[in-house]
């Protein structure tokens, strides 16, 4: 097989090795079959307990060529559209159906040289895809969307003033842009004829204040 030209440097075994040693993914090697080139890093995900792997072809001493990874997970249950669907969702592997299981497959950049962020980084995105499918295979493709209609309900019907919709805010300026923006002048009405609702300001959520019609009065 000929040597890829377009493989970057620093790109061997040695060097996958440690650094998937580093990442407690618990690398071991296994040997490949007689008639094929590829060679197989066997691994394991402590968070997800998935076992997956590292492949790749030997290039002669310590290099190699084709670098990717692999994870299988039995589905006895999904069909081809429900693997499609999955697939969809993964925005570095993909996902395909063999025989009764998901296989969740990527293939790594090793066109540019090998650094430990790099490689390190190409890793984590095939973890969180990997993670992501079996999330998918468990709950299915579908959203429920129930838990984002409640918060959307609640942030309706009591806007800002709601803790849950407080601390998912998020700033809509940058604070120097917010300090240079020009203070409104306050409005002098007395206390009991401001609006509760807007505190005077006769704005609310989504435009004017529904309580006071956007005049800043209390209404009697």
């Amino acid at each position: 097989m000929a040597v890829n030209e377009n493989l970057g440097t620093g790109w061997s075994v040695g060097n996958i090795f440690a650094v998937l040693k580093g990442m407690e993914l618990f690398p071991r090697v296994i040997q490949g079959e007689p008639d094929e080139p590829l060679q197989l890093i066997a691994l394991n995900d402590t968070v997800s307990d998935l076992n997956f792997g590292c492949l790749y072809d030997p290039d002669g001493s310590d290099r190699l060529r084709h670098l990717a990874m692999v994870c299988i997970i039995p589905a006895a249950h999904l069909t081809e559209d429900d693997v499609k669907r999955i697939d969809a969702r993964l925005p570095m592997a993909t996902a395909f159906l063999e025989r009764g299981a998901v296989w969740v497959y990527a293939e790594l950049n090793t066109t540019i040289n090998f650094t430990q962020a790099f490689f390190t980084a190409q890793v984590e995105f095939y973890l969180t895809d990997m993670r992501t499918a079996l999330q998918l295979m468990t709950m299915g493709s579908q959203m429920s969307m129930e838990p984002a209609e409640v918060m959307v309900g609640l942030a309706r019907r009591r806007g800002p003033s709601a803790p849950m919709i407080q601390a998912l805010a998020n700033m809509e300026q940058a604070p120097q842009q917010l300090t240079s923006t020009p203070v409104e002048p306050q409005k002098t009405y007395s206390a009991r004829n401001v609006c509760p609702k807007c505190n005077g300001s006769g704005k609310g959520l989504f435009g004017r204040c529904r309580a006071c019609k956007g005049t800043g009065l209390a209404r009697g």
